[in-house]
């Protein structure tokens, strides 16, 4: 069995890269863990490939905190708080917070600390120059304005996952006012917040590596962690289920980086 959460202490984040292209035999594994609920609002999709993706991330989910948990996946019981982050009910002191995009899905997982994480497909935006407008408080406005036109879209979604990363970690979500959480990425920083979130040096932002194509970040509260980023196939994750390693003949494999410190906040 794959312990997922070997040497794992306080001041860790761990965050695991999987694919949402899955094949039928381990989608299958992961619809059969999925709650009424989850198979509900999977059937409601119009798109087969959403239905596809959106009932492996689920299932992939709940696989994954179940191995950090010791515990079955069908278990485990979802909760929302006040505006509308997941958790565990049950779950002690672990926190996770997931984001996906196109075929690419991050779960992050901590320990006591609130964590958020948000990854995006970088794709041409003709609307991008009146969504900074809207969207990126006055300096990071001019630092965008002032770049390359060749730069821009990165910029762009650096930017924007900096600060869906951050809304998440609150959990107050878009309500917080995006144009309100102002960063820095040179070098990468929290200049400012709302104030009920408290002041910047209380949340810590990283960006991740998430495969060719993607922008990702992550936002931490409270102080300096170890990230650690793992690429972990989906029919490594399922060997955890005797039937699926199985049926699916797999090994242990995947491979991790640890997430260079990039915030501004040292002394």
């Amino acid at each position: 069995m794959i312990d997922l959460l070997r040497g794992f202490g306080r001041h860790q984040v761990v965050v695991w890269r999987l694919s949402l292209d899955l094949p039928d035999p381990l989608l299958r594994y992961c619809l059969e863990v999925l709650s009424p609920d989850e198979s509900a609002r999977m059937r409601k999709f119009h798109r087969p490939h959403h239905r596809r993706r959106y009932g492996a991330s689920q299932g992939l989910l709940r696989w994954l905190l179940a191995a950090c948990l010791g515990r079955t996946p069908k278990s485990l019981q979802f909760v929302r708080h006040r505006w509308g982050k997941p958790c565990l009910r049950d779950g002690g002191d672990l926190n996770f917070n997931i984001s996906h995009s196109r075929e690419c899905l991050l779960v992050a997982v901590s320990r006591y600390v609130a964590i958020g994480v948000d990854v995006e497909a970088v794709h041409p935006l003709h609307s991008m120059e009146a969504m900074a407008r809207r969207c990126f408080a006055a300096p990071e406005l001019a630092y965008w304005s002032g770049l390359p036109r060749g730069e821009k879209q990165q910029a762009f979604f650096r930017l924007w996952t900096l600060k869906e990363a951050l809304m998440k970690a609150t959990g107050r979500g878009l309500g917080m006012g995006v144009e309100r959480c102002v960063f820095s990425l040179d070098p990468l920083r929290l200049l400012a917040l709302p104030a009920e979130y408290g002041g910047p040096d209380d949340w810590w932002p990283y960006e991740l590596a998430a495969g060719g194509g993607f922008k990702a970040s992550l936002c931490v509260q409270g102080g300096e962690v170890r990230v650690t980023q793992h690429a972990l196939p989906a029919e490594v994750l399922l060997s955890l289920s005797p039937q699926a390693a199985a049926a699916q003949g797999v090994e242990d494999g995947g491979g991790s980086t640890e997430v260079p410190h990039r915030t501004g906040h040292e002394q």
